[in-house]
């Protein structure tokens, strides 16, 4: 699922969940001891692209976006290792990717 980007301005929505703590064009990493992170193919998608090891790092290309409301995740964009698909930033309770400075 290829989610088209916000016009440029305009607000980013507010998701669920923990508030989001990664911005455009930044990195993020992994937070170590919460498990490897998961590139998939799109926000709803339930088919892993590529596992990512705890402590590495992806680089955010687009969002926030919502993912469905019974998730309670934030989604990005991202880039790692030459492959582009979408990460859940955390759920309600746990951060999977924190911003790096």
């Amino acid at each position: 699922m290829n989610t088209p980007a916000r016009s440029p301005g305009s607000p980013a929505p507010v998701c669920s969940g923990l508030p989001t703590r990664l911005v455009d064009q930044s990195r993020a990493q992994v937070v170590p001891g919460t498990g490897p992170g998961h590139i998939r193919a799109g926000i709803e998608s339930s088919i892993d692209w590529l596992e990512i090891v705890e402590g590495d790092f992806v680089t955010i290309l687009q969002g926030p976006e919502c993912g469905p409301s019974q998730l309670n995740q934030t989604w990005y964009r991202v880039s790692y290792a030459n492959v582009t698909g979408w990460m859940s930033e955390g759920n309600q309770s746990t951060y999977w990717l924190e911003p790096v400075d």
